[in-house]
């Protein structure tokens, strides 16, 4: 007895045929704690990492500095915030872990560093907020650190756009937002 695929399996199959054969890159890449975004299934040959700030005059975002990598296999980046009062130290880290025996070691690379200054700030950051990452080439949104003196973290309602102001003036001190482009090999 043959059996017959059902109209929507063939669609399915030849939809992933498709994606599969134009080199469909659109998948969510997958975060590591206390590591950073798994980059080893994806085929790239530069991440780039741009660093911008919504100044407190015009809350329009202006890019303060850009990091590169090619991380080999099996290490992941990620990007850091130090703070202190008027002070945040940003960073690009390579981290990886390695097996020796039956014990894991953590090893974490700091590959790049920009210092940036922001007067009023008493030197805590209290949160921030990932966005998806996909392997794509477009310029996507990575993560966003509101800048400001409360104990609570004060998103505005819209994502931001780098072409629009962000943040109603007087909320926030500052904002970083860092993005990530994936360079295609």
């Amino acid at each position: 007895m043959k059996k017959r695929m059902k109209p929507w399996t063939m669609s399915a199959l030849i939809l992933a045929l498709l994606c599969f054969l134009s080199g469909c890159r659109s998948q969510s890449l997958s975060y590591e704690g206390n590591l950073g975004y798994d980059l080893s299934s994806i085929d790239y040959q530069t991440i780039s990492y741009c660093i911008y700030h919504s100044n407190t005059e015009g809350h329009i975002w202006e890019p303060l500095a850009t990091f590169s990598c090619s991380p080999e296999k099996g290490h992941y980046t990620d990007i850091l915030l130090d703070s202190r009062e008027n002070h945040i130290t940003i960073s690009l880290n390579e981290q990886y872990t390695k097996m020796e025996g039956s014990t894991a070691y953590f090893y974490s690379n700091r590959l790049d560093t920009y210092e940036f200054q922001i007067d009023g700030f008493q030197g805590t950051l209290s949160g921030f907020q990932n966005f998806e990452i996909k392997d794509t080439e477009d310029e996507q949104l990575y993560r966003l650190y509101p800048v400001n003196n409360e104990s609570v973290v004060t998103f505005s309602n819209s994502k931001p756009d780098l072409t629009r102001p962000y943040d109603d003036p007087g909320e926030n001190l500052d904002n970083i937002l860092i993005t990530l482009t994936i360079e295609h090999a």
